[in-house]
């Protein structure tokens, strides 16, 4: 967009390359800016070239603010045309409203990579077989009703796929870790006919209180196996005779995901499978029947 100018003015006329050093914008940015109708040299010579006020840097600042901001050109063009304070106050917390969300979704992406990682490297790390200590955060999750164990890769899917789409909210992926649990009666009975599915949250902010179980962190045992998502009882099994035979009491419900999944790999032979639960006292020791 020009500007209105006089004789004194001229005197400051910058050229295109001039004005582009001042601004550190491209000389293409510019022409294009020309052509478009969004930032119209201050003076056009006879010889076609653009020249420009210093003053028009402020116009520009504001532009590229508006594509730094991810505001389509033509909005920035209205806002500048007209210059309504209000409209323009109004544009930018709708920007903002965007940037929070994307913040948002960057971070439980993030806190997801994380989680792989986390489980990646203590599969590099850990012996297969063998407890050990690890801590964990405070987390919480979504969970299917107590139910048969699937006998297939099928039946295994549906419950996973039934637990995403409960996951899946506002639009967004939940950025999950599918998991089973097996409680303190399942393990003193040592009947693992029923399992109880579960979806690890990163928002737990979008789901009623009711929806959610929240799971203490602290310091958890656990063991890493190369068991399969349908023979996931044997995993819990071998955490149990470990845990016996270390005379390790511990508390609570036992919790099985696969440590390596389909994040990582598609490759079922790759994939590695954690049990877990959670230290306690002698009062409380469900390594034994």
């Amino acid at each position: 967009m020009s500007l209105q100018i006089n004789t004194s003015q001229t005197e400051s006329f910058m050229t295109i390359k001039e004005f582009s050093r001042l601004t550190s914008t491209p000389i293409d940015t510019l022409k294009h800016y020309d052509r478009i109708g969004l930032l119209k040299p201050a003076y056009v010579g006879e010889n076609n070239y653009r020249y420009y006020l210093p003053q028009q840097a402020n116009i520009l600042t504001r532009i590229l603010f508006g594509s730094r901001a991810h505001i389509p050109l033509k909005d920035v063009k209205e806002t500048i045309k007209y210059d309504n304070v209000q409209n323009t106050m109004l544009q930018y917390s709708a920007v903002k409203k965007n940037i929070n969300k994307q913040i948002e979704d960057l971070r439980a992406i993030q806190k997801t990579i994380n989680y792989l990682e986390f489980y990646y490297n203590l599969v590099q790390t850990k012996p297969i077989e063998e407890l050990f200590t690890i801590k964990l955060a405070d987390w919480c999750f979504i969970s299917a009703p107590n139910q048969d164990m699937p006998q297939t890769d099928v039946l295994t899917t549906n419950v996973a796929n039934s637990l995403y789409l409960r996951g899946y909210k506002n639009g967004e992926w939940p950025h999950y870790q599918l998991g089973c649990y097996f409680t303190p009666v399942d393990l003193v009975l040592h009947k693992f006919s029923k399992v109880n599915y579960y979806l690890k949250i990163d928002r737990p902010k979008w789901y009623e209180e009711n929806e959610l179980t929240h799971v203490d962190g602290g310091e958890y045992i656990c063991m890493l196996t190369k068991s399969s998502v349908r023979d996931l009882p044997a995993s819990v099994h071998l955490l149990l005779e470990a845990l016996g035979k270390a005379r390790q009491p511990t508390r609570g419900n036992i919790y099985v995901q696969l440590a390596v999944n389909n994040f990582i790999t598609n490759d079922r032979d790759k994939y590695y499978t954690i049990a877990m639960v959670k230290k306690g006292n002698s009062c409380h020791n469900i390594s034994r029947k």
